[in-house]
């Protein structure tokens, strides 16, 4: 995403997230999430909020669903 405090090449992009996410819930459930470094004064376009969004509706998606195996 592009409104963060330091800028990173090579970072994970979006489907490599939503891919990590369900691997660990498959691994086991989820029990906390936590979405750091997006500053909306540097998301000029809305698209990191849209992003930073949907990468927390798949987290508590999946957490509300209680997928994974470990309870």
């Amino acid at each position: 995403m592009p409104a963060v405090l330091s800028l990173s090449p090579g970072g994970l992009g979006y489907w490599d997230v939503v891919e990590l996410l369900h691997g660990v819930a498959a691994k086991g459930r989820i029990a906390g999430f936590a979405l750091t470094e997006f500053m909306p004064e540097r998301d000029t376009t809305g698209a990191a909020a849209l992003t930073a969004a949907r990468v927390i509706c798949n987290a508590l998606g999946l957490m509300a669903r209680g997928v994974g195996g470990a309870t």
